[in-house]
């Protein structure tokens, strides 16, 4: 009886010290638990040397889940090969805290757009070799939010053009469009259209109508209005 009562107490114990050697860590897409192997981290009980993707402006927590990490802090870096190799990130860069070690530590990293393409790494701050790569992406899709990637194309500047024209502007464009459209309703003689005579084709095309004809008027109007303003700047 006495040896089964030890036994039930040393089971116990067993017991409590797994609970304290592993914190209760709720595991998410931005939330990372951090354990190690004996040979390099793990997150949410994953592969070693995970890749880890992180959007910019989402802010992700990194919780330390198990005892191991206290032999090896874990931090984040642009160095590689870690061991407290720098530069580490700061505030700046969008981290607070770290290096962390103790059951429940956390830290947390809310990525920003200065970081797309630089070279991050999460690392033990005391060996090398134990962590991975940390790609940063623009949250708001693959450019790097630069004036470059919204640059408007040059043909677009006759918008501009156009918003300046003035009451006095109207007349000469509303003759314009009188005369374009005399010119594009002049022939619509199938032999003039391709040069042949009536030995090509007789068949005299019908006049767009309804919807279709709305199209034809509408660009018709535009294509007026762009040259007239075009011959003025001329």
């Amino acid at each position: 009886m006495k040896s089964l009562i030890l036994f039930s107490v040393g089971l116990l114990a067993f017991a409590s010290q797994a609970r304290e050697a592993h914190a209760t860590c709720a595991s998410s897409t931005t939330h990372f638990c951090i354990d190690h192997d004996g040979n390099a981290f793990t997150i949410n009980a994953g592969a070693e040397h995970q890749v880890l993707t992180l959007k910019t402006g989402t802010t992700y927590t990194f919780e330390v889940a198990g005892s191991a990490v206290a032999n090896h802090p874990f931090y984040i870096t642009h160095n590689a090969d870690g061991a407290g190799g720098g530069p580490s990130l700061d505030t700046s860069d969008g981290v607070s805290g770290g290096p962390i070690s103790t059951l429940g530590a956390t830290l947390t990293f809310t990525p920003t757009t200065g970081l797309i393409g630089v070279a991050t790494y999460y690392q033990c701050h005391i060996h090398t070799g134990m962590g991975g790569t940390i790609t940063i992406e623009n949250a708001n899709g693959n450019f790097d939010g630069g004036t470059a990637d919204m640059e408007i194309p040059p043909d677009m500047t006759v918008l501009h053009d156009m918003s300046v024209v003035t009451n006095n502007d109207l007349a000469g464009v509303v003759s314009d469009m009188t005369g374009s459209h005399a010119d594009m309703t002049g022939s619509t003689n199938a032999a003039d259209m391709n040069g042949t005579g009536s030995s090509g084709c007789n068949t005299t095309p019908a006049s767009p109508s309804g919807p279709l004809a709305a199209v034809f008027s509408a660009l018709a109007v535009a294509a007026a209005i762009y040259f007239s303003i075009r011959r003025r700047k001329a």
